[in-house]
């Protein structure tokens, strides 16, 4: 059975751990060129051996979850450095649910259990999706959700 499940505990403790953390709205990124220096990220206008390219990133709210060994972020739709309240309740709804749809994305793949740990959690206004990679073999991939109309997140497609 794969040890990077969520199931470890009931989706009441990663509520919880997101409620006790702190939301940090990260500015949006434009592609680029970048160098890491004085502790942050610097655009740079020509690439270097000390740079690397980044793709265009919106603004988004982030939380870390780390569940004794499990860890995974979670990303909120922003604007105008902050996270839309509808989305921070999306949030919190989804990890009232997040052992489910934990159990359903891993179930859809494949039938070979590749040792997969979930990333992140990326939650807009329009879907849910469960981002993974895989540890044994170099693979990742998205299982998006949506939500029905009494409230529970229904896979809808692998990403």
């Amino acid at each position: 059975m794969n040890q990077f499940r969520l199931s470890k505990h009931p989706s009441s403790y990663y509520r919880a751990l997101f409620e006790q953390g702190i939301v940090e709205v990260r500015p949006a990124l434009a592609a680029g060129y970048y160098q890491f220096g004085n502790g942050t990220m610097v655009k740079v206008q020509d690439r270097s051996p000390n740079s690397m390219h980044l793709s265009a990133k919106p603004e988004q709210g982030f939380v870390k979850i780390d569940a004794d060994d499990l860890e995974f972020e979670i990303y909120l739709e922003a604007a105008n450095s902050a996270v839309f309240p509808e989305v921070l309740q999306l949030a919190k709804d989804v990890l009232l649910q997040i052992v489910e749809m934990d159990e359903i994305a891993r179930s859809r793949p494949m039938d070979f259990d590749y040792e997969e740990h979930l990333a992140y959690v990326n939650i807009t206004r329009s879907e849910i999706e469960l981002h993974y990679f895989a540890s044994t073999v170099n693979t990742e991939w998205g299982a998006y959700f949506v939500r029905d109309a009494n409230g529970t997140f229904q896979f809808d497609c692998l990403g």
